[in-house]
C-alpha cells in the first residue's frame, strides 16, 4: 500500500512541478539602433520577435536599405545569444562582430536563415564573451531577399531544462514505485479500487515521461517541409467555419492538386486546436506549436500504450525494457518532433494491435471488437489511403471467432455478420475522421492519383538512379540494420513462435509484410511510411524474447528461484543491448531539435567553410545547390580562387554528380561528413544533416598543397 500511495503523491508533486512558471530570464532587453519593427515585414510576422530586435525590411520593402547597430556589454553573451534573420549575403547585406574598442578585427558573419530567427552562425572568441561588443549590419541592396535583421534572445532552453530536472526524476519515481506496487500483488488480487489507482498512476507517468522526452524547442528555427499543408488546411477550415480539409481551398499551390491527403490527421488537429488552443489561430507560429505537442502527446500515448500491452503478455521488466527500446527508435523520435500525420497513424495502429491481443468470448464484445477494428481502419485510411490495408485486422479477428464444430457453410455463416459489422465499423470510422472526403469522392480519387503520379516515378534523393528490385530490398535492409538492428529482427521473428499475441502478430504480420512487398515494387522509399508497425514490431520482439526464456527453462530444467531470476535479468541485459544501434542513431539526432545544439552544429560547420576557405586561399565562397546535382548542372568557370560548397545525401546523384565535377579537373578540399554517414539515403540526410563536400579548381587556386 506504501507503494501505491507514494507513487500517487510522485505524480501529483511532478505534475505541479510542470505547471509552476518557467521564471522569466534576467538578462536586460537590449534594443537594436536603426532599422524598423520586424512586423513591418509580412513574412516575419509568423515568427515570434525577440524583445528589441530591428529588421532592414522597411519602406520599401526589399529595396530600403539600413544599418543597424547593437553594444553588446560584456557577459552578456553569457545569458543571450545573437540573433539574425533575413539574408546576410556577405555582400549587399553584411553584419560584422567585434570588441566595441576594436581591439581585433572583426568577424563577418555570412548566413541567410529566411524568415525565421536562428543564432548566428559564428564561433564568438571565449575572451571577447568578457568584453563589450559591436555587432554591425548594413544592408545596401535594393533586390529581391536582400534585407536582413538582428537581435539578442535569452538562451531560455538550458533554463527550461533545470526546470524540468525535478519533473523528470518525479515521474521515473512514480512510475518506479507504481511497477513496484504491481509487482507485488498477485496476478489474482489485481483488481478493483487499489489495482486501477497504480495502473493509471503507471500509465499517466509513462505519458508524462514520454511528453517530456520528445520536447523540443525549435518551432520557428527549423521547419519541415510539410509542416506548412496542415496549417494552411486548418487556416482555411477556420476562415470558412467548416471541416472540409480540401487542399485546393487552401492557400496551397504547389499541393492544391493532392485534395484531400492527411485529412483524418488535419481534422484532428483542428478539433483539437478548437477546443484546446482555440487562440492558436491567430498565429501561423500558434498553429505549428499546437501541431508540434500533439504529436508529442499522440507519441507519448503510444509509449503508455506499448507498455500496458508489454505487461499483459510479458513480464515486468521486459516490459519496461520494450517500452525504452519503442522510445529509443529513431523514426519514431523523429515522428515525435514532426508536425506531420505519423504519431497520429502510429497511435491508432498501435490501438488496433492492441485490441487485437483480446480474446473475447461473449458475441456482444466480439461484435464490438469488430466494429472497432473497422472504425480505426476506415480513420486511418483519411489519414493515409494506403493504410485501407488495415481492415485485414477485421479479417484476421474473425476468423477465431467462428464456430470450431459444424458443417463447413454452418461455420463460416457468422462470417457475414462480421464482414458487416466490420464494414459498418470501416464507414463510421471514414465518416467521422473525413465527412468531406464522403462528400466529395471523385476528389479524393483524383488526390490518390495526383499522389500516384508524384511518387510513381521516383522521388530524387530517396531511391536510385537506375532502380531495381534488388536494390530497393538492400535498401530498405540497411537502413534498418542501423536502426534497429539485426537482433531484434531475430527477437522479432522468435515472436511468432507461440500462441502469445495470437491472432494480432499474424495479422501485424500480413499487413507489414505486404506493405513490404508494395514499397520493394517502387522507385522511392520514406522509412515513414512504416512507422506504424515498430511498436507493434517491438512488442512482438519482446514476446520473442519471452518465447526464448519459456525454451531455455524447459530446456535446462529451471525452477522458479535464483537461476530462473538469473536468468531473466540477463534476458533482460541482452533485450536492452539489442537497443544499441537505434540509440546510437537517436542520440546523434537529439541535438538538431535542441536551438542552442542546432546553433552549435551550424556554427560549428560555416567555421570548418570559412577555415578551408582561408586555408586555400579563396576570394569567395560559392553554393552548388541540389537541383544542380539533379541536373548535373556543373559550375561555370570564374575567375580567381573559388571555393565551392555542395551537399551529398548519400544518394546515387550526388555520388554521380561529384564524379562528373573530379572529371572536369575539380578537386576535392575537404568533406564533413554527416551525423549519419553510415546510413543510407533516407531523411535524417535530407531533413537535418547532408555531408557538406568542398571542390577548388587547382588551376586558379595558388595554394591547393595547403589543402592535402
Amino acid at each position: 500500500m506504501f507503494a501505491t500511495v507514494a507513487a500517487a503523491i510522485c505524480l501529483a508533486l511532478a505534475v505541479g512541478w510542470s505547471l509552476l512558471p518557467i521564471p522569466a530570464t534576467s538578462a536586460p532587453v537590449l534594443t537594436v539602433d536603426g532599422g524598423c519593427s520586424p512586423s513591418r515585414s509580412p513574412y516575419l510576422q509568423s515568427a515570434p520577435a525577440p524583445e528589441g530586435a530591428a529588421i532592414s525590411y522597411c519602406d520599401g520593402g526589399d529595396e530600403a536599405t539600413a544599418s543597424l547597430s547593437l553594444r553588446i556589454p560584456a557577459g552578456t553573451l553569457e545569458r543571450q545569444d545573437i540573433v539574425v534573420a533575413g539574408y546576410i549575403d556577405g555582400t549587399d547585406v553584411r553584419m560584422t562582430l567585434q570588441p566595441a574598442d576594436a581591439s581585433a578585427a572583426p568577424i563577418q558573419v555570412q548566413q541567410t536563415v529566411g524568415e525565421r530567427w536562428l543564432p548566428v552562425a559564428v564561433e564568438i572568441p571565449a575572451a571577447w564573451k568578457g568584453e563589450p561588443l559591436l555587432a554591425t549590419l548594413d544592408d545596401e541592396g535594393h533586390g529581391f531577399s536582400q534585407w536582413a535583421g538582428m537581435a539578442l534572445s535569452p538562451k531560455a532552453q538550458e533554463q527550461a531544462a533545470q526546470t524540468r530536472t525535478a519533473p523528470w526524476a518525479l515521474l521515473v519515481l512514480a512510475a518506479v514505485l507504481a511497477l513496484v506496487a504491481r509487482s507485488a500483488s498477485p496476478p489474482p488480487e489485481r483488481s478493483g479500487p487499489r489495482h486501477a489507482l497504480v495502473m493509471a498512476t503507471l500509465l499517466v507517468s509513462t505519458l508524462l515521461l514520454g511528453n517530456q522526452l520528445y520536447r523540443g524547442d525549435i518551432a520557428g528555427i527549423w521547419t519541415h517541409p510539410d509542416e506548412g499543408i496542415p496549417i494552411k488546411v486548418m487556416e482555411s477550415m477556420h476562415a470558412h467555419g467548416d471541416l472540409n480539409t480540401d487542399f485546393a481551398r487552401a492557400d496551397l499551390p504547389v499541393f492544391s492538386e493532392f485534395r484531400y491527403n492527411f485529412s483524418g490527421y488535419i481534422l484532428a488537429a483542428y478539433a483539437s486546436a478548437r477546443a484546446f488552443a482555440p487562440a492558436a489561430f491567430d498565429s501561423e507560429h500558434d498553429l505549428l506549436e499546437h501541431l508540434l505537442a500533439l504529436s508529442r502527446w499522440c507519441s507519448a500515448a503510444t509509449l503508455a500504450l506499448c507498455l500496458l500491452v508489454l505487461l499483459r503478455h510479458a513480464n515486468t521488466l521486459f516490459a519496461v525494457v520494450g517500452t525504452v527500446l519503442v522510445a529509443l527508435v529513431p523514426q519514431l523520435y523523429q515522428d515525435a518532433h514532426y508536425a506531420r500525420l505519423e504519431p497520429l497513424s502510429t497511435l491508432l495502429a498501435t490501438l488496433a494491435f492492441a485490441l487485437m491481443t483480446q480474446s473475447p468470448q461473449r458475441e456482444r464484445a466480439r461484435i464490438v471488437l469488430l466494429a472497432a477494428l473497422g472504425g480505426l481502419a476506415g480513420a486511418l485510411t483519411t489519414i493515409k489511403f494506403t493504410y485501407v490495408i488495415y481492415l485485414l485486422f477485421c479479417v484476421v479477428a474473425a476468423l477465431p471467432m467462428l464456430p470450431a464444430e459444424g458443417a463447413l457453410l454452418q461455420r463460416l455463416r457468422p462470417l457475414v455478420r462480421y464482414g458487416v459489422v466490420s464494414a459498418l465499423g470501416f464507414i463510421a470510422g471514414f465518416w467521422i475522421a473525413s465527412p468531406s472526403i464522403v462528400a466529395d469522392l471523385p476528389g479524393f480519387l483524383a488526390g490518390i492519383r495526383a499522389l500516384d503520379n508524384q511518387y510513381g516515378g521516383g522521388h530524387p534523393p530517396h531511391g536510385f538512379f537506375e532502380p531495381s528490385l534488388p536494390k530497393q530490398a538492400g535498401l530498405i535492409a540497411s537502413y534498418y540494420a542501423a536502426t534497429l538492428g539485426v537482433p531484434l529482427v531475430v527477437l522479432h521473428l522468435a515472436g511468432y513462435a507461440r500462441a502469445t499475441l495470437a491472432p494480432a502478430k499474424y495479422a501485424f504480420g500480413g499487413v507489414m509484410l505486404i506493405t513490404l512487398l508494395a514499397f520493394l515494387t517502387q522507385q522511392v522509399f520514406f522509412e515513414r511510411n512504416f512507422s506504424p508497425f515498430l511498436p507493434g514490431f517491438i512488442i512482438i520482439a519482446v514476446v520473442g524474447l519471452v518465447n526464448i526464456e519459456h525454451g531455455l527453462k524447459q530446456w535446462t530444467g529451471l525452477q522458479p528461484g535464483t537461476g530462473a531470476t538469473a536468468l531473466r535479468l540477463l534476458l533482460a541485459v541482452l533485450l536492452l543491448a539489442s537497443g544499441w544501434n537505434a540509440w546510437s542513431v537517436t542520440q546523434r539526432l537529439a541535438p538538431y531539435f535542441s536551438a542552442s545544439a542546432l546553433a552549435a552544429r551550424t556554427q560549428s560547420q560555416a567555421s570548418a567553410v570559412r577555415a578551408a576557405a582561408t586555408r586555400l586561399g579563396a576570394d569567395r565562397i560559392e553554393q552548388i545547390t541540389y537541383p544542380a546535382i539533379l541536373g548535373s548542372q556543373l559550375p561555370a568557370a570564374q575567375e580567381g580562387c573559388v571555393l565551392y560548397q555542395g551537399i551529398s545525401y548519400n544518394d546515387d546523384w550526388s555520388a554521380r554528380y561529384y564524379g562528373q565535377l573530379e572529371a572536369a579537373g575539380l578537386k576535392l578540399a575537404a568533406r564533413i561528413g554527416s551525423e549519419f554517414d553510415d546510413l543510407p539515403i533516407n531523411t535524417l540526410h535530407t531533413y537535418h544533416s547532408p555531408s557538406t563536400l568542398l571542390y577548388y579548381d587547382p588551376s586558379r587556386c595558388s595554394r591547393p598543397e595547403t589543402m592535402q
